[in-house]
């Protein structure tokens, strides 16, 4: 079988990958085709095919695959498959193969390539929008006729081509505001391509944050134009998929009931603040209250102790002096006995006094 049909095709039969299809026929002794093989039957040749070695001592006879590890490869051997038979059923123009009668933006971007070759400072700032065409000038026509079958075959299946000039805010002191991209129902994606040495071409598609999600490149034997089709389905499906997680529109009476339910919680939140707010404040009442009235305890208690040390003073000089010879003697006694009673009006009744009342009265309050 190995002579009969691609190495690649036998493996997709057995769920497995090329290379461990060659590892087998190497473990088994088994020759395989060498490279070049299928062109020159391609071509009409009938090169010569290898015979089996003759059976001996440790020859492998049989071979066990595993089960698991091939049911997953022939699983995603049936999505390819499903995924190619989708591709060609898919409605699409025919592909060109002149350069005449090319899209606008085809166009444009042919004007903006060949301005780009005249350096940055001699560019001309027209507002043409334009494709990221990153190639050689010699290969200029080939990628300009794949961004035609590119674009009209993205075009018919829906998808449009705008820039971020099309999409306001933008910044118009830059030219890279008019570089196209995929976009469906607000969704964008960047397309880039590229050369990538030995006249190969590589699409790069990413998101509208420029992180990369699929890459498609020139293959041996398959040029990237062949998969034109299978590119705009790949994109077409990764906008359905994004599309269909967005969330549901609400509905008014949703709305309603959630703009509601904001508003509660926001009426409850504020609440819950203002409870907090007057908390504090009766605490720093409370605070300050108590250290009025302590401040207030140890005035009185000075206050009683400069009234006794008066009072034994007054005593002393009315002893020791004769106050009734001294006019003056007798007013400076009467004002000294005057301070005195002032002092003594704190021993009273203290606890009447208006800062301890205060601090009882905050001390009460819940």
């Amino acid at each position: 079988m190995i002579w009969s049909i691609p190495a690649v095709r036998v493996a997709e039969q057995y769920g497995i990958s090329s290379n461990a299809l060659g590892k087998i026929c190497e473990a088994m002794d088994i020759p395989t085709p060498p490279r070049g093989y299928w062109a020159k039957v391609q071509a009409g040749h009938q090169p010569e095919k290898g015979s089996l070695p003759l059976e001996g001592v440790g020859t492998v006879l049989s071979w066990k695959i595993d089960t698991v590890a091939s049911s997953n490869l022939r699983e995603a051997a049936r999505k390819r498959a499903l995924q190619r038979s989708a591709e060609a059923n898919l409605d699409q123009p025919p592909l060109k193969t002149s350069l005449e009668r090319l899209h606008p933006l085809i166009v444009s971007t042919r004007i903006e390539f060949r301005q780009s070759l005249l350096g940055w400072k001699r560019r001309s700032r027209d507002s043409r929008r334009w494709i990221d065409l990153r190639v050689s000038k010699q290969q200029l026509d080939r990628g300009l006729l794949f961004l035609e079958n590119l674009v009209r075959t993205a075009e018919a299946r829906g998808i449009c081509f705008r820039c971020k000039a099309d999409l306001p805010p933008f910044d118009r002191s830059t030219n890279w505001c008019y570089r196209c991209f995929f976009h469906v129902d607000g969704i964008s994606f960047n397309f880039r391509l590229k050369e990538i040495g030995a006249r190969r071409f590589q699409l790069s598609v990413s998101d509208s944050h420029d992180v990369e999600i699929f890459t498609w490149r020139d293959a041996r034997g398959a040029p990237i134009e062949e998969r034109i089709p299978g590119i705009v389905h790949r994109v077409c499906e990764e906008i359905s998929s994004r599309i269909a997680k967005r969330p549901r529109p609400e509905e008014p009476v949703e709305r309603e009931a959630r703009l509601r339910a904001e508003r509660e919680r926001l009426a409850e939140r504020e609440r819950v603040a203002g409870e907090r707010q007057e908390a504090e404040k009766q605490l720093k009442l409370r605070e300050a209250a108590r250290a009025a009235a302590e401040n207030t305890l140890l005035e009185n208690a000075r206050a009683s102790q400069r009234a006794a040390q008066l009072e034994v003073y007054l005593e002393r000089v009315e002893r020791h002096h004769d106050i009734a010879a001294f006019p003056e003697a007798r007013l400076w006694l009467e004002w000294g006995r005057e301070r005195l009673r002032a002092l003594r009006a704190v021993e009273k009744e203290p606890w009447r006094d208006g800062g301890f009342v205060y601090f009882l009265q905050q001390l009460k309050e819940p």
